[in-house]
């Protein structure tokens, strides 16, 4: 961490160290970007902001070039793209760069929001998902193999 709680820009985030300075940050702001977008000034005037944040925020700035496996995870298409993560949960992702009363808003509203509500809202919606695609499976599969089965 910086000095007074300010952690720099890191430029060097990609697929093999994403995970662990998502870990390593309780709130990560994430652009994905393209050579000469934004600019340095941009990413000077974002660093600001996260550091104005009420709790220490990161910012990382990831070339789309050079990390397609971060576009894959976050099923991104086209940079740029601002991923806001808290406590390794990605709450916001769309294709846009605020402007820096917006990111601010966003910081605001990721940090009122009850993460123990949030990570029972997602596991609600996998076991939804999985118990969806267990029903959507051949009643023999369901079942096990006949062999399996009793008879009765």
């Amino acid at each position: 961490m910086g000095i007074a709680g300010v952690i720099p820009l890191r430029t060097d985030v990609n697929e093999t160290n994403l995970d662990a300075f998502i870990e390593e940050h309780a709130v990560a702001v994430v652009l994905v970007h393209t050579p000469g977008q934004p600019t340095p000034g941009d990413l000077e005037a974002l660093a600001s902001i996260c550091a104005e944040a009420a709790v220490p925020t990161a910012l990382a700035a990831v070339d789309a070039h050079t990390a397609p496996g971060i576009l894959a995870q976050f099923g991104i298409a086209q940079a740029p793209y601002l991923l806001l993560l808290r406590e390794r949960v990605a709450l916001y992702a769309e294709r846009v760069l605020p402007s820096p009363e917006g990111l601010r808003q966003l910081l605001r509203q990721v940090l009122s929001l009850d993460m123990d509500r949030i990570r029972e809202e997602i596991e609600i919606e996998r076991r939804a998902r999985e118990s969806l695609e267990t029903r959507r499976a051949c009643p023999t599969l369901r079942s096990g193999p006949a062999h399996t089965r009793k008879s009765t």
